[in-house]
């Protein structure tokens, strides 16, 4: 019984870990840290230098917590590096994000604290 507890509570820290290390380079996707997420997770070095960052914005976009400057972010560095092509990358906001979820019966997620000083310049 302890031992299942101690692996339960190893399995649930490296969750964590992994979770913890994935939201700090999602809220600052740089390409030092997204090298070091790809190698960490057994990807063979990169071909071209920018595919970890470049799967890190990619992966920002389906991200829950992404507020809307950090989308806005990750689709201009997209279309920056010709990912342009990609459906509906254009129009991927928190608000579409929330009409999909309300499609789906769930509530809206609450980052209005996060996406205030968006929406604040955004009216200026």
């Amino acid at each position: 019984m302890a031992r299942q507890r101690v692996e339960t509570d190893l399995m649930e820290q490296t969750v964590n870990d992994y979770l913890a290390a994935l939201e700090a380079l999602f809220r600052n996707p740089n390409d030092e840290a997204a090298r070091a997420w790809w190698t960490s997770q057994g990807y063979a070095p990169p071909i071209h230098p920018t595919v970890p960052l470049e799967t890190a914005h990619k992966a920002r976009l389906q991200w829950l917590d992404a507020t809307d400057d950090m989308l806005a972010e990750s689709r201009a560095f997209l279309f920056d590096h010709g990912y342009g092509g990609v459906p509906h990358l254009r129009a991927y906001t928190s608000r579409t994000r929330d009409a999909q979820r309300a499609k789906r019966g769930l509530p809206p997620l609450k980052s209005e604290a996060l996406d205030a000083p968006a929406k604040a310049t955004a009216s200026t």
